[in-house]
């Protein structure tokens, strides 16, 4: 598997990892001490459980250090990307295999998408990520945040989500 010549596990958790990755060879765990996030079964559905009423019966196959996500449309049968603070989905692929082997291993999308060079500075700042945390800026992007090295913290990828989830879903029914 190509995915394999550009990750390494870093951390593994407890839980079991979903069929869907489980089937194309895939284990839950950080990658890369944070830059890639495959969580567990139960994770991702805590990871998307507020993300429900816009994205119903998904799945997420990968988080980034940012808390951005890749996941799997059952409606839709395709592998979509979520950028978290915008709120926006946009289609990758209809294959897992073409994600992990093709996508996420050519060097403009680790930099481009998952921000690579932001990600180890913040590594280096901040320390690797453990199971289920993300690189948090303070104040959030979508509020004015700058996104600047020092804006960042860690914390849970769960919360985090699921509180800008909240955000944008409110926000959609003021406009």
């Amino acid at each position: 598997m190509i995915f394999f010549d550009h990750f390494r596990m870093t951390c593994s958790s407890p839980g079991e990892t979903c069929d869907m990755l489980a089937g194309v060879g895939l284990r839950h765990g950080v990658y890369n001490e944070g830059l890639l996030l495959i969580p567990d079964s139960l994770t991702s559905k805590q990871i998307l459980a507020g993300w429900q009423p816009l994205l119903g019966d998904a799945t997420v196959l990968a988080a980034t250090a940012f808390g951005d996500i890749f996941f799997w449309s059952p409606q839709f049968e395709a592998v979509f990307f979520l950028e978290i603070q915008r709120g926006q989905s946009t289609f990758v692929a209809r294959s897992l295999d073409f994600l992990f082997n093709d996508f996420l291993v050519k060097p403009e999308i680790r930099e481009d998408v998952l921000k690579e060079s932001t990600a180890e500075r913040l590594i280096i700042k901040l320390g690797r990520l453990g199971a289920n945390e993300s690189f948090i800026a303070e104040p959030w992007l979508r509020r004015g945040g700058n996104g600047s090295i020092d804006s960042y913290t860690r914390g849970s990828l769960i919360v985090y989500s699921n509180l800008v989830a909240t955000e944008v879903i409110n926000s959609m029914k003021h406009t």
